[in-house]
């Protein structure tokens, strides 16, 4: 369920951000999604499947949450790993927006002293490119920060993370 890395829990099971995620809806945790409401849980759309639909000022909000637990030097980075599947769902959130239904990734980063996110365009450049991508088409990147205590409950509030958008540009271009 977690490690133990300099003194701190990092919860590794990707299945429990999703509860988290749910909580944190629910409560008001996210302050970009505070007045959101939970319409339903796995949502299947097209060929993909899709964390929730939620209700968001006025609108239908389709959010997909991603657990991060890639992180050091204060900057948090997702994927860990190539993420074909993480593409897709960037791509479809993109064609959902497009359609006019609103869309988010909410990154729960497992990552209490971060102060930055960015995608690990080493790691995965095409889903770095799509991420920009989708952040250029309007679908919301809402990196949360997060912190566990001993006993695996929050420690305290969210802290929602910056992107640093030119360097993540500069930095994810094709040669």
């Amino acid at each position: 369920l977690a490690v133990e890395r300099d003194g701190a829990p990092i919860v590794l099971h990707t299945q429990h951000a999703n509860a988290l995620a749910r909580h944190l809806i629910d409560s008001g945790g996210i302050p970009a999604l505070s007045d959101a409401r939970v319409l339903r849980s796995e949502v299947t759309v097209g060929r993909s499947r899709f964390d929730f639909l939620l209700r968001h000022q006025d609108v239908d909000l389709m959010l997909e949450v991603k657990s991060t637990t890639l992180f050091g030097n204060g900057v948090a980075m997702f994927p860990d790993a190539v993420t074909e599947r993480g593409r897709k769902h960037l791509t479809e959130l993109m064609a959902l927006r497009q359609s006019g239904m609103d869309a988010a990734v909410l990154f729960v980063v497992h990552a209490p002293d971060a102060r930055w996110f960015m995608p690990d365009f080493h790691t995965d450049l095409a889903f770095s490119q799509t991420l920009i991508a989708a952040h250029d088409r309007g679908v919301r990147i809402l990196p949360a920060a997060i912190e566990w205590t001993r006993d695996l409950s929050l420690a305290k509030p969210v802290r929602m993370l910056e992107i640093p958008w030119s360097y993540v540009r500069r930095e994810a271009a094709e040669d």
